[in-house]
């Protein structure tokens, strides 16, 4: 039997290894659409916020808005060298789950501000946002789930029978 454990908390079984193999080079491939995804995610949400900010920036000074992007990239970053790692899958998970976190925060203090300037207009283009987070984050907790619930019984789970020596 064969383990792949991935940064969402799920462990994926597997009873060969060319199987192993596949899933790993299939979530190489989604952790990498999605590097991409979240990135123009990230650069969308950074070109609304400098449109706006030369007409809102005492408030946004005010919110503490200006350390968003940097810590962001340095989510990025962390995550680039990560994935190179032995379990690189594992951390890129994990970094994207931190990145969406900050962006949907950096994304809240934006519409904090517009609706402080009564500008809540502009505050509308940021549904688009949070739905293509939700997309992103069901995607990512549920990736591996077909292959989670294959996975054998626990040694230590009493509920399955045990067998001892022909007793029953």
């Amino acid at each position: 039997m064969y383990s792949v454990f991935l940064g969402n908390d799920l462990t994926c079984y597997f009873k060969n290894k060319k199987k192993a193999q596949a899933f790993i080079a299939e979530t190489n491939r989604m952790l990498n659409d999605t590097a991409q995804e979240l990135h123009l995610i990230y650069i969308d949400l950074w070109n609304t916020y400098r449109k706006i900010y030369f007409s809102h920036h005492l408030l946004f000074l005010r919110m503490n808005c200006k350390d968003f992007p940097l810590i962001i990239e340095k989510q990025f970053d962390l995550m680039l060298t990560r994935s190179n790692w032995g379990n690189g899958n594992y951390y890129t998970f994990t970094c994207f789950f931190t990145i969406i976190d900050y962006l949907k925060q950096w994304m809240i203090h934006i519409t904090d501000v517009l609706k402080k300037a009564n500008s809540m207009y502009l505050c509308q283009q940021f549904d688009s946002f949070n739905n293509r987070f939700e997309y992103l984050l069901y995607k990512l907790k549920t990736w591996g789930e077909v292959y989670y619930k294959n996975a054998p019984p626990c040694p230590y789970d009493f509920k399955h029978k045990i067998a001892t020596n022909g007793n029953k």
